[in-house]
This record gives C-alpha cells, structure tokens and sequence, in this order.
C-alpha cells in the first residue's frame, strides 16, 4: 500500500513527502489562481471606478463654464480635467488587460483543481469569480474617442467664445 502523507509523516520518508506535495498541488494552485484572479479585478473595479469619476469630471467641468465668474480659470480646470480622464483610461486599460488575461476556472482545467475550487473555495462562500469578458482595447478606443471628440468640439466652442467676448485670447 502506498504510503499517504499525514501530519505526522516524518521528512525523512521520500513516499510521503512526494505524495503529501502530490496532494497539496490542487490546492496551492486553486487557491494560486483565485486570489490572483480576485486581486486583479478588485484592481480593474477600482480603476473603473476612477475612470468614471474622471469622465464625470470633465462633464461637471464643462458646465460648470456657463456660469463662471472667472471663465479662463473654470476653462483650465476643464482642459486638466479632460486631462486626467485620458490618464484614467489609460489606467483602467492596463489593469482591465490584466484582469481580462488572468486564468479563471473554466475551459482547459485540471480536474483537482477545479474539484478545489468548487469543493473548497466556493464551499467556503467565496464568491465566484471569473476573468473579465470584455475587448478592452475596444472600450478604451471608444472612451478615448468620445472623449476626444467631445473636446475637440469645446475647444471649437471656446474658441467662438473668446472671439466673441474680444479678449485677444485666441486658441
């Protein structure tokens, strides 16, 4: 009978030591991948918070021009508002690329490890979890580009403004 590894198997018993590592490996591994999975979208959730706040940031921005009593410094707070929004995309890109990369449990998985994951991870009641399922660089290019867009066509605005108002400022 082979031997089995137990909490009171000595070092010295090579049977035990290698079974006690063959029996540990789904576990080390289950355990391996779901709380790189979780760290990572946990991550990703936070960004896209950011990301949004951002986003939200640049609109607040924007009316907050109609009614300004200093209009160019309101206008610098939008220009550096959209600013940072571009830089918390950016942000949001990478991590969400992470997330979306990150092995789940699903598709070309030991069965020990999936037994874990379901026997023990979710048994345990944590929650569970599977890589982001999206095109990132597809949602960061849409972002960017109404972002884009959308500033391009204030800076028009801006621009008739400041020739209106017969400040000298010019774009």
């Amino acid at each position: 009978m082979p031997s089995v590894a137990t909490p009171t198997s000595t070092p010295e018993d090579p049977d035990a030591v290698n079974s006690a590592i063959g029996w540990s490996r789904p576990i080390f591994t289950a355990v391996g991948r779901y709380n790189g999975l979780r760290e990572r979208l946990a991550a990703e959730e936070c960004v896209r918070r950011d990301r949004d706040r951002a986003l939200h940031l640049v609109e607040t921005r924007w009316e907050a021009l109609s009614n300004a009593a200093n209009w160019l410094a309101a206008h610098h707070a939008y220009v550096v508002a959209v600013d940072e929004a571009r830089t918390a995309i950016a942000a949001w890109t990478r991590e969400a690329a992470a997330a979306v990369q990150w092995a789940g449990f699903e598709g070309d998985l030991d069965t020990d490890t999936l037994r874990v994951y379901r026997e023990r991870i979710l048994a345990a009641g944590h929650p569970p979890l599977a890589p982001l399922d999206l095109d990132v660089e597809a949602e960061a290019e849409k972002l960017r580009d109404k972002l884009g867009q959308a500033h391009e066509h204030r800076q028009q605005l801006a621009a008739e403004t400041l020739r209106v108002s017969g400040s000298g400022i010019t774009r």
